[in-house]
């Protein structure tokens, strides 16, 4: 689509239940209107020296790129850069994190020309190369904050929750929710399934000492087993 600036603009975006809202119907737009979508996105800014890629605030589908011979390609699948980037190029760090399974949340992946562009963040391709601005700083919270008199918390996290699970539509075919362990996942497929049903999930689970060394969360999965459906078990 036209842009305000005389860039072309190309985006991708999050479907909710409502469809997309607000579509431009041929009207001239600005990257910051495309990137105060709701749901989460992908936008691709065509200038004319380079390609600027923005990317949503929820990372719903992490993306990566890589650059070679004046050629941008993009992919949520890493096998699909193949054969855009050399595979013995590693970056040793990200690599070493990857098997520890201790992941850097950053734009560097595991080969040294592909670049993930994670939430909020700002790719510029240009001749020279694939430059990666973060957003701003987040401002941490120091203490924690008074509550106003009458006010649930717990009630309110959940109706935030129920909202945000219902805005988006019903996947179609098949699909199942990853479980890490952790309290975010459990609450979430907990809504999830409060809303559509049976929802199927998948986690790793390691049994033995090595298991019982690397978490201390068994206790999650019986407390949350009658509220889910273990479809496979793999020893």
């Amino acid at each position: 689509m036209p842009a305000l600036s005389g860039s072309t603009l190309v985006t991708v975006r999050e479907r909710d239940r409502e469809g997309f809202a607000g579509r431009s119907q041929g009207r001239l737009v600005t990257v910051e209107e495309l990137c105060r979508w709701p749901g989460d996105h992908v936008t691709l800014e065509l200038r004319g020296d380079c390609i600027v890629v923005h990317a949503g605030a929820l990372g719903t589908a992490p993306l990566l790129v890589t650059s070679r011979d004046g050629v941008l390609a993009g992919s949520w699948n890493l096998p699909d850069l193949r054969p855009r980037f050399d595979p013995e190029q590693l970056n040793d760090a990200a690599v070493t994190r990857a098997l520890l399974r201790r992941p850097a949340y950053s734009s560097t992946a595991e080969f040294k020309e592909v670049y993930h562009v994670t939430e909020r963040a700002t790719v510029q391709v240009t001749t020279s190369g694939i430059k990666v601005r973060y957003p701003d700083p987040a401002e941490h919270v120091l203490a924690a904050r008074t509550l106003a008199e009458d006010v649930d918390a717990i009630t309110a996290f959940e109706d935030v929750l129920d909202h945000v699970i219902r805005r988006l539509p019903v996947p179609a075919g098949a699909a199942a929710a990853e479980l890490s362990g952790g309290a975010d996942s459990a609450n979430l497929v907990l809504t999830a399934a409060a809303v559509h049903g049976t929802v199927h999930t998948a986690g790793i689970e390691v049994a033995g000492p090595t298991g019982r060394s690397c978490t201390t969360q068994g206790w999650k999965p019986r407390l949350l087993s009658p509220h889910w459906r273990r479809t496979t078990a793999t020893p």
